[in-house]
């Protein structure tokens, strides 16, 4: 028995907030959009699920799969990325690489402890 598919809200940008130029908001937007379009993912696996069973794309199917796709939030999604992609350009060079070194570095320890004991490191 299968159960009944139930659609996310339909995603809606705020309309009353002015484009937000800093990078806070750029990124704050960006997330706002992954997390409308993460809402769909139940629905398009349960989708996938059943075109793998019946290995076609039934007319239903088709329908369903046609509504998901005009609601998830997919020109957001580029347009907000490329906003964020801007504050990466707008970085000096040297503050660039500061974050990813630290990430590195922060792994590496970690790396370095489970070698070093053979287990992963305590929490």
């Amino acid at each position: 028995m299968a159960a009944k598919k139930t659609l996310p809200a339909k995603h809606e940008t705020d309309s009353l907030v002015p484009d937000q130029l800093t990078a806070y908001g750029r990124l704050h937007a960006l997330l706002h959009t992954v997390r409308c379009i993460a809402q769909y993912e139940d629905v398009l696996c349960e989708i996938t699920h059943e075109m793998k069973q019946s290995s076609k794309l039934s007319p239903r199917l088709s329908r369903e799969l046609d509504e998901i796709l005009d609601k998830i939030p997919s020109h957001a999604y580029v347009s907000d990325l490329n906003a964020v992609r801007e504050i990466l350009s707008d970085t000096p060079i040297s503050a660039k690489s500061g974050p990813k070194d630290s990430v590195k570095a922060r792994r590496s320890g970690k790396n370095a402890e489970t070698k070093r004991s053979g287990r992963p490191p305590s929490k």
